[in-house]
Protein backbone atom coordinates (compact mmCIF):
# COMPACT_ATOMS: atom_id res chain seq x y z
CA UNK A 1 0.00 0.00 0.00
CA UNK A 2 1.08 3.82 -0.45
CA UNK A 3 1.33 6.28 1.63
CA UNK A 4 -1.63 8.24 2.09
CA UNK A 5 -1.40 11.62 2.65
CA UNK A 6 -3.91 12.79 5.26
CA UNK A 7 -3.05 16.78 5.84
CA UNK A 8 -1.46 19.29 3.20
CA UNK A 9 -0.72 23.28 3.22
CA UNK A 10 -2.92 25.01 0.68
CA UNK A 11 -1.16 26.39 -2.43
CA UNK A 12 0.42 28.68 -2.89
CA UNK A 13 1.92 29.07 0.32
CA UNK A 14 4.71 30.94 2.39
CA UNK A 15 7.75 29.07 3.16
CA UNK A 16 8.43 30.97 6.98
CA UNK A 17 5.05 29.47 7.76
CA UNK A 18 4.44 25.96 9.11
CA UNK A 19 4.39 24.11 5.95
CA UNK A 20 2.53 20.81 7.27
CA UNK A 21 1.53 17.68 5.73
CA UNK A 22 0.25 14.37 7.86
CA UNK A 23 0.64 11.22 6.17
CA UNK A 24 -0.53 7.16 7.04
CA UNK A 25 0.42 4.05 6.27
CA UNK A 26 -1.33 0.56 6.65
CA UNK A 27 2.29 -0.73 6.80
CA UNK A 28 3.27 1.65 10.07
CA UNK A 29 3.91 -1.36 12.38
CA UNK A 30 6.13 -3.16 10.37
CA UNK A 31 9.92 -4.07 11.32
CA UNK A 32 12.08 -0.86 10.52
CA UNK A 33 9.52 1.39 9.48
CA UNK A 34 10.28 5.21 8.42
CA UNK A 35 7.88 7.63 6.42
CA UNK A 36 10.48 9.13 3.63
CA UNK A 37 10.08 12.83 2.53
CA UNK A 38 11.64 14.17 -0.33
CA UNK A 39 12.02 17.37 -1.78
CA UNK A 40 12.47 17.91 -5.41
CA UNK A 41 13.25 21.10 -7.72
CA UNK A 42 10.74 21.81 -10.36
CA UNK A 43 13.79 19.94 -12.58
CA UNK A 44 13.33 16.76 -10.27
CA UNK A 45 16.35 17.52 -8.96
CA UNK A 46 16.35 16.08 -5.39
CA UNK A 47 17.37 18.57 -2.65
CA UNK A 48 15.97 17.00 0.68
CA UNK A 49 15.54 13.92 2.03
CA UNK A 50 13.85 13.07 5.24
CA UNK A 51 12.94 10.07 6.96
CA UNK A 52 11.58 9.54 10.34
CA UNK A 53 9.56 6.61 12.06
CA UNK A 54 5.90 6.78 12.93
CA UNK A 55 4.35 8.15 16.02
CA UNK A 56 2.80 5.69 18.62
CA UNK A 57 -0.44 5.80 16.35
CA UNK A 58 1.09 5.10 13.12
CA UNK A 59 1.20 8.57 11.73
CA UNK A 60 4.13 10.46 10.11
CA UNK A 61 4.19 14.74 11.07
CA UNK A 62 6.26 16.53 8.84
CA UNK A 63 7.27 20.51 9.00
CA UNK A 64 9.39 21.17 5.80
CA UNK A 65 8.53 25.67 5.91
CA UNK A 66 12.77 25.81 7.10
CA UNK A 67 14.19 23.25 4.53
CA UNK A 68 11.80 24.69 1.53
CA UNK A 69 13.06 28.47 2.74
CA UNK A 70 16.90 27.64 2.30
CA UNK A 71 16.05 27.99 -1.26
CA UNK A 72 14.42 31.12 -1.74
CA UNK A 73 15.35 34.42 -2.00
CA UNK A 74 13.85 38.28 -2.67
CA UNK A 75 13.56 40.42 -5.87
CA UNK A 76 14.98 43.33 -5.59
CA UNK A 77 12.34 45.04 -8.41
CA UNK A 78 12.88 49.08 -6.94
CA UNK A 79 14.52 50.35 -9.92
CA UNK A 80 11.83 49.79 -12.94
CA UNK A 81 11.62 52.87 -14.97
CA UNK A 82 10.30 52.29 -18.47
CA UNK A 83 7.09 52.87 -20.73
CA UNK A 84 5.96 49.43 -19.01
CA UNK A 85 6.78 49.59 -15.71
CA UNK A 86 6.49 45.74 -14.45
CA UNK A 87 8.90 43.08 -14.46
CA UNK A 88 8.21 39.46 -13.46
CA UNK A 89 10.14 37.66 -10.46
CA UNK A 90 13.94 36.49 -11.18
CA UNK A 91 12.75 33.21 -9.09
CA UNK A 92 14.19 33.90 -5.79
CA UNK A 93 11.07 35.45 -4.32
CA UNK A 94 9.01 32.60 -5.81
CA UNK A 95 9.82 29.16 -6.69
CA UNK A 96 8.33 25.47 -7.22
CA UNK A 97 9.23 22.45 -5.82
CA UNK A 98 8.11 18.71 -6.43
CA UNK A 99 6.97 17.46 -2.63
CA UNK A 100 6.53 13.41 -2.59
CA UNK A 101 6.09 10.84 0.03
CA UNK A 102 6.64 7.27 0.25
CA UNK A 103 7.49 4.70 3.08
CA UNK A 104 10.21 2.08 3.93
CA UNK A 105 10.07 -0.96 5.90
CA UNK A 106 11.85 -4.40 6.67
CA UNK A 107 10.10 -8.07 7.22
CA UNK A 108 12.55 -8.31 10.13
CA UNK A 109 14.50 -5.66 12.49
CA UNK A 110 17.42 -7.35 10.28
CA UNK A 111 16.14 -7.57 6.65
CA UNK A 112 16.87 -5.74 3.38
CA UNK A 113 14.59 -2.48 3.12
CA UNK A 114 11.77 -1.69 0.40
CA UNK A 115 11.01 1.25 -0.13
CA UNK A 116 7.05 1.98 -1.35
CA UNK A 117 5.40 3.91 -4.91
CA UNK A 118 6.31 7.95 -3.86
CA UNK A 119 3.12 9.83 -4.09
CA UNK A 120 3.10 13.38 -4.58
CA UNK A 121 1.79 15.84 -1.86
CA UNK A 122 -0.34 18.03 -4.40
CA UNK A 123 -1.91 18.21 -8.33
CA UNK A 124 -0.07 19.78 -9.54
CA UNK A 125 3.34 17.42 -8.40
CA UNK A 126 5.06 21.13 -8.57
CA UNK A 127 4.02 23.36 -5.73
CA UNK A 128 4.44 27.34 -5.85
CA UNK A 129 5.92 29.03 -2.28
CA UNK A 130 6.88 32.51 -1.53
CA UNK A 131 8.89 33.82 1.48
CA UNK A 132 5.76 34.89 3.60
CA UNK A 133 4.87 34.28 7.07
CA UNK A 134 1.47 33.05 8.85
CA UNK A 135 1.76 34.31 12.40
CA UNK A 136 1.74 31.88 15.35
CA UNK A 137 -1.30 33.59 16.36
CA UNK A 138 -3.79 33.69 13.53
CA UNK A 139 -5.47 30.59 14.05
CA UNK A 140 -4.00 28.68 10.87
CA UNK A 141 -1.22 26.93 9.62
CA UNK A 142 -2.19 28.25 6.09
CA UNK A 143 -0.85 31.46 4.79
CA UNK A 144 -4.02 33.08 2.90
CA UNK A 145 -3.14 33.63 -0.25
CA UNK A 146 -6.56 34.26 -1.18
CA UNK A 147 -7.20 37.54 0.99
CA UNK A 148 -4.46 39.36 -1.24
CA UNK A 149 -4.66 41.06 -4.40
CA UNK A 150 -1.45 43.25 -4.29
CA UNK A 151 0.88 41.49 -1.63
CA UNK A 152 0.95 44.15 1.08
CA UNK A 153 -0.32 45.50 4.47
CA UNK A 154 0.28 48.79 3.92
CA UNK A 155 -2.75 50.62 5.09
CA UNK A 156 -3.41 53.54 2.12
CA UNK A 157 -5.70 51.65 0.72
CA UNK A 158 -9.78 52.19 -0.17
CA UNK A 159 -12.33 50.19 -2.03
CA UNK A 160 -13.72 53.26 -3.59
CA UNK A 161 -11.87 56.03 -5.90
CA UNK A 162 -12.01 59.02 -3.58
CA UNK A 163 -8.61 60.48 -2.18
CA UNK A 164 -10.84 62.37 0.13
CA UNK A 165 -11.58 59.05 2.29
CA UNK A 166 -7.67 58.45 2.39
CA UNK A 167 -6.00 59.14 6.04
CA UNK A 168 -3.43 56.59 5.47
CA UNK A 169 -2.16 57.78 1.89
CA UNK A 170 1.58 57.04 2.05
CA UNK A 171 3.72 59.62 2.03
CA UNK A 172 6.28 59.79 -0.80
CA UNK A 173 8.62 62.55 -2.60
CA UNK A 174 9.23 62.53 -6.16
CA UNK A 175 12.64 60.78 -5.85
CA UNK A 176 11.12 57.80 -4.73
CA UNK A 177 11.48 54.47 -5.89
CA UNK A 178 8.24 52.01 -5.17
CA UNK A 179 6.29 48.76 -6.14
CA UNK A 180 3.50 46.79 -5.73
CA UNK A 181 3.83 42.96 -5.85
CA UNK A 182 1.34 40.45 -7.30
CA UNK A 183 0.94 36.85 -7.90
CA UNK A 184 -0.49 36.90 -11.48
CA UNK A 185 -3.32 33.86 -12.28
CA UNK A 186 -3.29 32.97 -8.58
CA UNK A 187 -4.13 36.63 -6.74
CA UNK A 188 -7.83 36.04 -5.90
CA UNK A 189 -9.48 38.37 -9.10
CA UNK A 190 -7.14 36.32 -11.38
CA UNK A 191 -4.92 37.30 -14.47
CA UNK A 192 -3.50 40.83 -13.49
CA UNK A 193 -4.97 42.79 -16.88
CA UNK A 194 -3.48 46.54 -16.24
CA UNK A 195 -2.42 49.28 -13.88
CA UNK A 196 -4.63 52.40 -13.74
CA UNK A 197 -2.84 55.53 -12.12
CA UNK A 198 -4.79 58.36 -11.08
CA UNK A 199 -4.03 62.22 -10.22
CA UNK A 200 -5.46 64.04 -8.10
CA UNK A 201 -5.43 68.20 -7.50
CA UNK A 202 -5.08 70.19 -4.42
CA UNK A 203 -8.83 69.94 -4.24
CA UNK A 204 -8.79 65.95 -4.25
CA UNK A 205 -10.20 66.19 -8.17
CA UNK A 206 -9.47 64.25 -10.40
CA UNK A 207 -7.41 65.40 -13.25
CA UNK A 208 -5.67 62.59 -15.21
CA UNK A 209 -5.89 58.92 -15.53
CA UNK A 210 -3.37 56.68 -17.65
CA UNK A 211 -3.94 53.02 -17.88
CA UNK A 212 -0.79 50.59 -18.88
CA UNK A 213 -1.27 46.56 -19.60
CA UNK A 214 0.51 44.06 -18.47
CA UNK A 215 2.53 42.15 -21.07
CA UNK A 216 3.39 39.56 -18.56
CA UNK A 217 0.28 36.73 -18.85
CA UNK A 218 -0.13 33.81 -17.05
CA UNK A 219 -1.25 31.71 -19.45
CA UNK A 220 -0.03 28.21 -19.67
CA UNK A 221 1.68 28.47 -16.28
CA UNK A 222 0.74 27.79 -12.46
CA UNK A 223 1.92 31.60 -11.32
CA UNK A 224 3.91 34.54 -12.20
CA UNK A 225 4.91 37.41 -9.77
CA UNK A 226 4.84 40.31 -11.31
CA UNK A 227 6.44 43.58 -9.76
CA UNK A 228 4.70 47.15 -10.57
CA UNK A 229 6.24 50.57 -9.93
CA UNK A 230 4.13 52.92 -8.51
CA UNK A 231 6.53 55.35 -7.06
CA UNK A 232 7.33 58.65 -9.20
CA UNK A 233 10.78 57.77 -10.22
CA UNK A 234 8.92 54.42 -12.01
CA UNK A 235 7.00 55.99 -13.53
CA UNK A 236 9.12 58.98 -15.78
CA UNK A 237 7.91 57.35 -18.77
CA UNK A 238 4.39 56.44 -18.48
CA UNK A 239 2.02 59.12 -19.98
CA UNK A 240 1.99 62.41 -18.43
CA UNK A 241 2.60 61.17 -14.98
CA UNK A 242 5.82 62.81 -14.83
CA UNK A 243 4.27 66.49 -15.51
CA UNK A 244 2.31 66.05 -12.31
CA UNK A 245 4.74 64.96 -10.30
CA UNK A 246 7.16 67.42 -11.14
CA UNK A 247 4.68 69.82 -9.51
CA UNK A 248 3.30 68.22 -5.92
CA UNK A 249 2.45 71.37 -4.46
CA UNK A 250 -0.06 71.69 -7.13
CA UNK A 251 -0.90 68.00 -7.76
CA UNK A 252 -0.26 66.18 -4.35
CA UNK A 253 -1.32 62.97 -4.25
CA UNK A 254 -2.05 59.78 -6.90
CA UNK A 255 -4.01 56.77 -7.11
CA UNK A 256 -2.59 53.09 -8.51
CA UNK A 257 -5.70 50.24 -8.71
CA UNK A 258 -4.66 46.92 -10.39
CA UNK A 259 -7.16 45.53 -12.66
CA UNK A 260 -7.67 42.10 -13.43
CA UNK A 261 -10.08 39.83 -15.31
CA UNK A 262 -12.73 39.27 -12.20
CA UNK A 263 -12.37 42.80 -11.17
CA UNK A 264 -10.35 45.44 -9.82
CA UNK A 265 -8.06 45.58 -6.30
CA UNK A 266 -8.67 48.41 -3.85
CA UNK A 267 -7.35 51.39 -4.59
CA UNK A 268 -3.85 52.24 -3.47
CA UNK A 269 -2.72 55.79 -2.41
CA UNK A 270 0.52 58.36 -2.13
CA UNK A 271 0.39 62.00 -1.23
CA UNK A 272 3.93 64.01 -1.73
CA UNK A 273 4.48 65.44 1.20
CA UNK A 274 8.33 65.99 1.12
CA UNK A 275 8.63 69.27 0.34
CA UNK A 276 11.35 70.57 2.58
CA UNK A 277 13.07 68.05 4.33
CA UNK A 278 14.75 64.46 2.32
CA UNK A 279 13.76 62.34 4.88
CA UNK A 280 14.86 58.63 4.26
CA UNK A 281 12.90 56.42 2.17
CA UNK A 282 13.01 52.85 3.82
CA UNK A 283 12.36 49.67 1.40
CA UNK A 284 11.81 46.34 3.72
CA UNK A 285 10.69 42.44 3.22
CA UNK A 286 7.12 42.07 4.65
CA UNK A 287 5.54 39.85 6.22
CA UNK A 288 4.09 38.50 2.47
CA UNK A 289 7.34 38.10 1.37
CA UNK A 290 7.55 41.45 -1.21
CA UNK A 291 8.79 44.92 -0.90
CA UNK A 292 7.24 47.46 1.00
CA UNK A 293 8.10 51.37 1.31
CA UNK A 294 8.26 53.60 3.82
CA UNK A 295 9.32 57.30 3.64
CA UNK A 296 10.05 59.07 7.21
CA UNK A 297 9.18 62.71 6.21
CA UNK A 298 11.23 64.48 8.56
CA UNK A 299 14.77 65.90 8.63
CA UNK A 300 17.64 63.26 9.51
CA UNK A 301 20.70 63.64 10.92
CA UNK A 302 24.30 61.38 10.30
CA UNK A 303 27.09 60.73 12.24
CA UNK A 304 30.12 58.52 12.42
CA UNK A 305 32.16 56.48 14.89
CA UNK A 306 35.81 56.02 14.52
CA UNK A 307 36.81 52.91 16.66
CA UNK A 308 40.72 52.52 16.78
CA UNK A 309 43.16 49.43 18.41
CA UNK A 310 46.55 50.16 19.39
CA UNK A 311 49.21 48.56 21.00
CA UNK A 312 52.23 49.85 23.01
CA UNK A 313 55.76 49.10 21.00
CA UNK A 314 58.88 48.96 22.96
CA UNK A 315 60.59 52.14 22.20
CA UNK A 316 63.66 50.82 21.34
CA UNK A 317 64.87 48.92 18.64
CA UNK A 318 65.61 45.54 19.79
CA UNK A 319 66.09 44.49 16.91
CA UNK A 320 68.96 46.67 15.91
CA UNK A 321 71.29 45.65 13.24
CA UNK A 322 73.67 48.33 14.24
CA UNK A 323 76.15 48.07 17.10
CA UNK A 324 74.90 51.47 18.22
CA UNK A 325 71.29 52.44 18.89
CA UNK A 326 70.48 55.74 17.77
CA UNK A 327 67.49 57.72 19.63
CA UNK A 328 64.65 58.02 16.87
CA UNK A 329 61.95 61.02 17.35
CA UNK A 330 60.03 58.67 14.77
CA UNK A 331 59.75 55.76 16.56
CA UNK A 332 56.49 55.09 17.81
CA UNK A 333 55.51 53.74 21.08
CA UNK A 334 51.27 53.46 21.10
CA UNK A 335 50.92 52.21 17.76
CA UNK A 336 47.54 52.28 15.95
CA UNK A 337 47.06 48.92 13.95
CA UNK A 338 43.07 49.25 12.65
CA UNK A 339 40.76 51.72 12.57
CA UNK A 340 36.60 51.53 11.71
CA UNK A 341 34.22 53.41 11.08
CA UNK A 342 30.35 53.34 11.38
CA UNK A 343 27.88 55.73 9.89
CA UNK A 344 24.75 55.96 11.78
CA UNK A 345 21.56 57.90 11.28
CA UNK A 346 18.65 58.60 12.36
CA UNK A 347 15.16 59.52 10.71
CA UNK A 348 11.96 60.51 11.87
CA UNK A 349 8.57 59.87 10.84
CA UNK A 350 5.76 62.76 11.00
CA UNK A 351 2.43 62.03 13.23
CA UNK A 352 0.89 58.32 12.29
CA UNK A 353 -2.71 56.70 12.41
CA UNK A 354 -2.87 53.39 14.46
CA UNK A 355 -3.51 51.62 11.16
CA UNK A 356 0.09 52.97 9.90
CA UNK A 357 1.91 52.77 13.03
CA UNK A 358 0.61 48.97 13.06
CA UNK A 359 2.22 48.49 10.21
CA UNK A 360 5.33 50.20 10.77
CA UNK A 361 6.01 46.97 13.32
CA UNK A 362 6.92 45.13 9.83
CA UNK A 363 9.95 47.27 9.26
CA UNK A 364 10.97 47.19 12.31
CA UNK A 365 10.82 43.27 12.27
CA UNK A 366 12.13 42.69 8.80
CA UNK A 367 15.41 40.84 8.32
CA UNK A 368 15.82 42.68 5.15
CA UNK A 369 15.71 46.34 5.07
CA UNK A 370 17.18 49.42 2.48
CA UNK A 371 17.23 52.92 2.48
CA UNK A 372 17.59 54.77 -0.62
CA UNK A 373 20.76 56.95 -1.48
CA UNK A 374 20.06 58.13 -4.77
CA UNK A 375 19.05 56.11 -7.22
CA UNK A 376 20.31 53.40 -5.38
CA UNK A 377 19.22 50.74 -2.64
CA UNK A 378 21.87 50.44 0.69
CA UNK A 379 21.26 47.48 2.98
CA UNK A 380 21.11 48.98 6.89
CA UNK A 381 20.45 47.32 9.91
CA UNK A 382 17.96 49.44 12.37
CA UNK A 383 19.36 49.62 15.62
CA UNK A 384 16.86 51.32 17.41
CA UNK A 385 13.00 52.41 17.49
CA UNK A 386 11.59 55.02 19.67
CA UNK A 387 7.68 55.73 19.73
CA UNK A 388 6.06 58.61 20.61
CA UNK A 389 2.62 58.94 21.27
CA UNK A 390 -0.04 61.64 22.39
CA UNK A 391 -2.52 61.04 24.94
CA UNK A 392 -5.37 63.34 23.11
CA UNK A 393 -8.30 61.02 22.61
CA UNK A 394 -9.45 63.83 20.00
CA UNK A 395 -6.19 63.28 17.82
CA UNK A 396 -6.25 62.00 14.83
CA UNK A 397 -2.81 60.98 14.17
CA UNK A 398 -1.41 59.63 17.61
CA UNK A 399 2.34 58.11 16.88
CA UNK A 400 5.33 59.32 15.45
CA UNK A 401 9.00 57.41 15.77
CA UNK A 402 12.16 58.01 15.51
CA UNK A 403 14.17 55.16 13.80
CA UNK A 404 18.15 54.75 14.52
CA UNK A 405 20.01 53.22 11.59
CA UNK A 406 23.33 52.12 10.66
CA UNK A 407 24.76 50.79 6.94
CA UNK A 408 25.29 47.00 6.81
CA UNK A 409 28.64 47.88 5.15
CA UNK A 410 30.86 49.80 6.67
CA UNK A 411 33.24 52.21 5.71
CA UNK A 412 36.91 50.57 5.11
CA UNK A 413 39.82 51.41 6.86
CA UNK A 414 43.18 51.25 6.82
CA UNK A 415 45.64 48.96 8.45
Amino acid sequence: MSVLITQSPTFPNGTQSDILYVVSSSLWENPQFKYVCEIQSEGGTVLSQIKQASNSNGYGVFEIGRLLDDHMGYDSPWLIDSSVPMVTSSNENITSFGIKFTEEYGTSISSSITTGTYVSASIPSITTFIPSVTERDSGNFNWDSGSYDALTNAPNVSTTLNYNSQLNAQVVSNLDYLTLSTLNGIARKGDLISVTYYVYNTNKTLVYNTTVSNPHTAAGTLSQLVHIGVGPQNLQNVGDLSIYFQNPLTYPCYGVALNYTDGSSDYHYYKFNCLYYDGANFAFTNKLGMFDYYRATLVGTESETFNRKTYDAPYIDYSTDTPVIDFNYARRGKTQFLNTFSNNYTAETDWLTQGQADWLFELFESPNVFVQFGDEFVGIIITNANETFKTNPKGQKLFKFTIQYRKSNSKKSRY
